[in-house]
């Protein structure tokens, strides 16, 4: 596990699961602000174990390694982005395509609600089946998820 004295307040942190990535916001002094999508530190088949929630680094991790994914230019600075995803603890209305925990953090630093890695998913799925209308209404889906997963104007 990366260790938290490498790490600065605002960083957007990834760690590998088993077919996907997690993703948090590193709050400072060994605390994580993450989408928990059923993984959160209150796993207890509760509502609450999908929701935003703070936890230490070692909980975020759940024992595999942490990187930091860089933002070249981020929208916000750091404290901009700590305070977004504070204004979002205990949201709970993850979905795993189109709010999900990658979508939470490019949302804090970045202020668009994006995961590559789902759109990824949809993509390929769409294109194993071979429909190219399919591929189309996959990204039409996407868009009026996003649309309807996003946040209202919290930032604004």
């Amino acid at each position: 596990m990366l260790l938290s004295i490498y790490l600065s307040p605002g960083d957007h942190l990834v760690s590998p699961r088993w077919g996907f990535e997690h993703h948090g916001l590193y709050l400072g002094k060994g605390r994580v602000i993450h989408y928990a999508g059923g993984m959160g530190a209150s796993s207890s088949g509760s509502d609450a174990a999908d929701g935003i929630e703070c936890v230490s680094l070692a909980v975020f991790a759940q024992g595999h390694t942490v990187a930091v994914i860089e933002h070249p230019h981020p929208r916000f600075s750091p404290s901009e982005a700590i305070a977004r995803a504070y204004r979002r603890q205990g949201e709970q209305r993850y979905h795993p395509a189109f709010n999900n925990c990658e979508h939470f953090v490019q949302w804090c630093i970045e202020g668009v609600s994006h995961s590559p890695q789902a759109s990824l998913v949809l993509l390929l799925a769409a294109r194993s089946l071979g429909n190219p209308w399919l591929f189309g209404a996959v990204l039409l889906g996407g868009l009026i998820g996003h649309l309807a997963m996003n946040p209202e104007n919290i930032d604004e």
